[in-house]
């Protein structure tokens, strides 16, 4: 039991901000983000006195540092003295504090299910109790403490994780069918789109590359049955829901999906005629008003970063990529590299730097294990992480 605290904390930091409103953790007389957050720093500290410290922090670290120049541009507002906070508080400790929990792919594959535990969470929240966008029955619907959006990027990581246990048979195919079941449904009746295209996208991209190939037959009724359920799911959303997804598939430059492509318009037109950014926070110089960021990962830090320093923090996200490829040879791995697909392509349509937490948590896992099971880390080494963590 002691093992499962670390992945159930971090897990739970970092998806308190989609649950914490709703019952019964709505009642508590703190806020849960904080407490985890301190909970994530005392096994962290507890880990350092025993072991040394894993080079793999310092990687993230490198990173985190090439938007330093940026932050310091950055401007005089409440949103960007809040981003820069939230970057280098909350949102790195999303990134290294999983280097120092997980020792082995069996803390990997806890981090994992926690982390899946507390989107059903969330999904069930939505399902049981939905709050509709825009008060009628037929809009798309979020939960007292997720949005749309985030109730769709929570339903599209259980679907990627069942999913992935079906294909290499390690999730009992009854709990993969009703729990992706009752997921899909979610994700459609929430109306998000991102987290819909990215659902297939992960799959099917991460069966692709991955070391540990499965059953080509296997995967591929699986993703059907996953497109299957999308789209059984896409019957029964509400009017509003459907909407919003047919009018996006369909290419329709309307609603929010013209507001996005403007955004990433001001973007491109911004990292033109300021190669060297706008520093951060500072989008809201070249977009209109309220938007604060363009919901495009790569494009808000090209904007706020510059294109060079920009494009290191892309390479620095890509070379992680590669090492989660090169270790993807068991299912914690490759479950891993497909959650990091997920959450990656979320950020291409939604999100701020500073708030993707759930993208740097997945980042930060890949860091904790991809050096170990690529054969980087020495015998001697892992033996030490190994003794720490029974201590613990």
């Amino acid at each position: 039991m002691r093992q499962w605290v670390a992945p159930v904390a971090m897990s739970g930091f970092v998806m308190a901000g989609d649950f914490k409103a709703a019952p019964p953790f709505s009642y508590l007389p703190f806020d849960l983000t904080v407490v985890l957050a301190l909970v994530v720093v005392i096994l962290i500290a507890f880990r350092v006195l025993f072991e040394p410290i894993p080079p793999a922090v310092f990687g993230v670290l490198l990173g985190f540092a090439v938007l330093v120049p940026s932050a310091l541009l950055a401007g005089d507002t409440p949103y960007a003295s809040e981003k820069v906070t939230r970057l280098f508080t909350l949102t790195l400790l999303s990134a290294a504090a999983p280097i120092f929990l997980v020792l082995n792919g069996d803390d990997l594959i806890r981090h994992v299910w926690a982390w899946t535990g507390w989107c059903g969470f969330v999904v069930a929240s939505g399902l049981v109790d939905p709050q509709y966008s825009d008060g009628s029955t037929d809009s798309a619907i979020s939960s007292e403490s997720a949005d749309t959006i985030a109730l769709g990027v929570a339903a599209g990581l259980v679907v990627v994780v069942l999913g992935m246990g079906l294909i290499y048979r390690i999730t009992p195919w009854w709990l993969a069918l009703a729990g992706g079941t009752i997921a899909c449904i979610v994700l459609l009746q929430s109306g998000s789109r991102g987290p819909l295209i990215s659902v297939l996208v992960a799959v099917v991209l991460t069966v692709m590359v991955v070391r540990l190939r499965p059953p080509k037959l296997r995967a591929g009724v699986v993703a059907a049955l996953i497109g299957g359920g999308l789209f059984a799911s896409f019957q029964l959303a509400p009017a509003g829901a459907q909407g919003r997804i047919s009018s996006f598939l369909e290419g329709e430059n309307t609603g929010t999906v013209r507001e996005r492509n403007g955004l990433y318009e001001n973007a491109l037109n911004s990292i033109d005629r300021q190669p060297f950014g706008l520093g951060m926070g500072n989008f809201s110089e070249v977009a209109p008003d309220p938007y604060v960021y363009p919901h495009n990962l790569p494009l808000e830090v090209l904007a706020e970063a510059g294109v060079f320093l920009g494009g290191l923090f892309l390479v620095w996200i890509m070379v992680w990529l590669w090492r989660a490829q090169r270790a993807s040879h068991q299912f914690a791995t490759v479950t891993s590299l497909c959650i990091l697909v997920y959450v990656l392509a979320v950020t291409m349509s939604t999100g701020d730097l500073n708030n993707n937490r759930a993208f740097f948590y997945a980042l930060g896992l890949t860091a904790a294990i991809s050096g170990v099971l690529s054969g980087v880390a020495s015998d001697q080494f892992e033996k030490v992480r190994s003794r720490a963590s029974s201590l613990v």
